[in-house]
């Protein structure tokens, strides 16, 4: 928490380089989140090279650090911590501990999760050829395995992606081969937002709907306008009323008499009865 909060008090960054689709087995540090647009941009990336370890780092901007509150210690730290990490790498073969990468440690249910094994000389004689295994471990008691298989013939380095994990937390540790100190990582999983997560009008959305189903969008400003944009209706037959018992009407048995009635006055006005 107190990292977190020195990072949201640095000055921003206004600008970042574009990078484009990331190799097998680059690892994301860090993303830089474009407040205009929301999309995150990676800005801090990672990969094993030969028998050290490279950085990139799409942003020449941490200048601005240096006079951040009167001082440039954050600038010192973390350009010191940098250097120390690349350094050590793989440079040490003989006191290298195997290491279990996770990317992203918290993720969104349904995102793909990489598993990231590099074995070092811990694991002894053991070494697999094909593939390890890792078993995964919810809070709730739940075990599944999830199998590695190996990303080059030349090197230890094993790698795989999940996708159908349920949303909680989890702990992943090497089952395979057995060691007697394995690597593990933990990772969450977030359940996704609900219905009352973003009440806010995605105008957007609505208008790409609107496109999409040959339907036209409106907002408060124009509303009025749909009364008059609406088509004139066509009449269409659904169906055919029940029929009408004229026989049984009451004004049907009236009109009857009244015609019977009138014939007989007009044949005896007639002198025909």
């Amino acid at each position: 928490e107190q990292s977190m909060s020195i990072w949201q008090r640095l000055p921003e960054f206004h600008w970042t380089c574009q990078v484009g689709e990331m190799k097998v087995g680059a690892q994301v540090l860090a993303n830089a989140a474009n407040n205009a647009t929301g999309v995150a941009k990676p800005l801090l990336i990672t990969q094993f090279a030969g028998a050290g370890r490279t950085a990139l780092q799409a942003t020449d901007e941490t200048y601005g650090w240096t006079s951040y509150g009167g001082t440039d210690l954050y600038h010192q730290r973390y350009w010191g911590q940098m250097l120390r990490w690349l350094s050590r790498g793989r440079l040490s073969r003989g006191a290298e501990q195997s290491e279990l990468l996770i990317d992203p440690k918290q993720a969104r249910f349904g995102q793909p999760i990489r598993f990231r094994l590099t074995l070092g000389s811990d694991l002894g004689s053991a070494n697999p050829r094909d593939s390890v295994e890792l078993a995964i471990e919810g809070r709730d008691g739940r075990r599944s395995t999830v199998t590695l298989p190996r990303v080059s013939q030349s090197t230890g380095v094993f790698q795989a992606s999940v996708s159908d994990l349920t949303p909680g937390s989890y702990r992943a540790l090497l089952s395979r081969p057995s060691m007697s100190a394995p690597a593990s990582e933990t990772f969450t999983v977030s359940a996704p937002p609900g219905e009352q997560a973003n009440l806010r009008t995605n105008l957007e959305a609505m208008q790409t709907l609107a496109e999409q189903s040959r339907g036209q969008f409106y907002s408060w400003k124009d509303a009025e306008q749909l009364m008059d944009d609406l088509p004139a209706g066509k009449p269409t037959r659904l169906g055919s009323l029940p029929s009408l018992p004229l026989w049984n009407s009451s004004w049907i048995a009236l009109l009857f008499v009244l015609l019977i009635t009138a014939e007989w006055l007009l044949r005896r006005r007639a002198l025909m009865l």
